[in-house]
């Protein structure tokens, strides 16, 4: 073995220190090979037995887990078939690593679509063995913190005036009170942004303060740079000096979105388009685009070009397309069937004009949907935001009855 991989061995992993592991080995020298290996990278209470895949099934069947399974199926003439069987006795989330003696890349492929993490051909080295391991607890590790991380909303508005940032503020206010979730809602109109305002809330530096540290970007200053709007929910906004027309560094709104997901289940943005053309990033961030329109000939053009935008600089991401009418109708309105068809999809909301409720609001100091909670206008957003109650999910799922163990 090579100095450099003597060296390699004595080092820690990050992702796999502490790692619980079963391994069912066929022969003696794999097994006094991982046993060594789980002595010097500290993994938990290792189990390390004989038997190859039929021990493994006694040993799970009794209720044993661990985050990582080594099997070996030397010994099946099935090798595919076997592996799917470990679905009925592994519980969910362990990784599992297959040592074999065939070596056909077709088998290798179906086994990895099948959802294990590796497979090893027979012998395999100690830095064998510790690359997969690595791997596969570094995936895990990876898969959880995606599962973990918070959504991204990004309400964009085709046009001024087609009440965006009013879809924004009610979407947060019943994602957060109503629906429970832990929302932060950042206002992106750094210079004419009105969601504070419409809060009856002062802004402060703060907001400003984060753009222009990204380094200095972790929980203490986001909580501080934050306004309290209500329980669950936090505000981000500013009002730039209009003589001091500033473009931000793209550099900081992507540790600014990476440190929100951690802690909020919900990052609504309220995404102007001329900032969605200037920090493209802000978009591609986005799990969901929301983009708002009325009725107008000019919303529809504008919003077949978002979509098209959308699409180019975030494909995994759900488009939705909402309809708002924050004025009476005008004879020059796009009939609604119309809009639609030129669209090409049905349209995910319908937000109709409502101006009492509109003067609650704005006279209240708070959302629509909290002052006319029966209003039409408020019961159309609360069916909008029932569609982001469910989780996240932007991964292709695996295929393979294993898949399940992955969840």
């Amino acid at each position: 073995m090579s100095a450099s991989a003597v060296r390699k061995l004595s080092e820690p992993s990050d992702a796999a220190e502490g790692l619980s592991l079963m391994a069912f080995l066929a022969d003696d020298v794999t097994r006094q090979t991982l046993s060594r290996l789980a002595g010097e990278r500290n993994w938990r209470e290792p189990v390390i037995e004989g038997g190859g895949l039929e021990a493994a099934h006694r040993y799970l069947a009794d209720g044993a887990s661990s985050d990582l399974l080594i099997v070996d199926l030397s010994e099946t003439s099935d090798p595919l078939g076997a592996i799917n069987g470990l679905a009925d006795v592994c519980e969910p989330g362990t990784r599992v690593i297959a040592l074999g003696t065939t070596n056909d890349v077709k088998l290798f492929r179906s086994l990895i679509e099948s959802g294990i993490a590796d497979y090893l051909v027979k012998p395999v080295s100690a830095d064998d063995l510790l690359r997969a391991i690595d791997h596969a607890s570094g995936v895990r590790a990876a898969a959880s913190a995606e599962a973990a991380r918070g959504q991204i909303i990004a309400v964009v508005g085709a046009r001024g005036g087609v009440g965006a940032s009013t879809v924004a503020l009610n979407l947060a206010w019943l994602l957060s009170q109503e629906q429970g979730r832990k929302v932060a809602l950042v206002d992106l109109d750094l210079h004419f942004g009105s969601l504070a305002l419409s809060l009856d809330l002062e802004t402060g530096n703060g907001f400003r303060d984060v753009l222009q540290n990204p380094s200095r970007i972790d929980p203490l200053f986001l909580e501080r740079a934050s306004i309290r709007a209500a329980e669950r929910l936090i505000l981000f906004g500013t009002e730039e000096p209009l003589a001091t027309a500033r473009h931000w560094d793209s550099g900081a709104f992507k540790p600014l979105l990476a440190e929100l997901t951690k802690a909020h289940e919900i990052v609504l943005l309220d995404l102007p388009r001329a900032m969605a053309l200037e920090h493209p990033e802000l978009l591609a961030a986005a799990d969901v685009a929301l983009l708002v329109g009325d009725l107008s000939l000019s919303s529809l053009r504008d919003i077949l070009r978002l979509k098209t935008l959308t699409r180019e600089l975030a494909p995994k991401a759900r488009t939705t397309l909402l309809l708002n009418r924050p004025r009476p109708p005008g004879k020059n309105d796009v009939p609604p069937a119309e809009f639609a068809k030129t669209l090409g999809e049905p349209v995910g909301g319908d937000v109709p004009y409502d101006a009492k409720a509109a003067a609650q609001a704005a006279g209240g100091g708070k959302p629509l949907v909290a002052v006319a909670k029966s209003s039409k206008a408020a019961q159309a957003l609360r069916k909008l935001a029932l569609g982001f109650a469910a989780p996240k999910k932007r991964s292709t799922p695996r295929r393979g009855l294993l898949a399940r163990l992955l969840k």
